[in-house]
């Protein structure tokens, strides 16, 4: 006895229709970035270790290549030379004027009233930026703060 033949959708599930799956799709996609957009915003703590760290690294490399040349260097290409792997935020604050430096000063040995030698401000610090005295001193402080310091300092930066 001959069988007929089943039809070619038996046997596989049904189908959603195509405007079906791109609304889906368009609803996930739209809930993950909303969700990755609140999650986004970077702890400022961390934000702040992360600036202090770099302005460490500038300031060994300060160091390192008024120690060499037996004068201060007198620009970023300077100490670039000395760490040409100093990390990318002082490399774009550079670029973009949030790094500001007192070029061609000397480090004075831990001389509290040395003055400040580097000044960097971002964005996500929100009021408040990190500075390097000449002292070897690291801080934050707030821009009332910068302003009361005693000169010599650099100009602040613009956020």
């Amino acid at each position: 006895m001959p069988t007929e033949p089943s039809p070619p959708e038996a046997g596989r599930p049904a189908r959603l229709p195509n405007w079906a799956v791109a609304a889906a799709a368009v609803a996930v996609f739209g809930a993950l970035g909303f969700a990755a957009y609140l999650g986004a915003r970077p702890d400022p703590d961390k934000v702040l270790k992360l600036r202090v760290n770099a302005m460490k690294f500038l300031a060994l490399a300060y160091s390192g290549y008024q120690d060499e040349h037996m004068r201060p260097p007198t620009s970023f290409a300077d100490v670039q030379r000395v760490d040409p792997n100093l990390p990318q935020v002082l490399k774009d604050g550079n670029q973009n004027g949030r790094l500001a430096v007192r070029w061609g000063s000397r480090l004075v040995e831990m001389k509290p009233d040395g003055g400040v030698l580097a000044v960097l401000t971002d964005p996500e610090l929100e009021n408040k930026a990190v500075i390097l005295t000449n002292a070897f001193e690291f801080r934050t402080v707030t821009r009332e703060e910068y302003e009361a310091l005693p000169d010599p300092k650099p100009a602040l930066p613009a956020r």
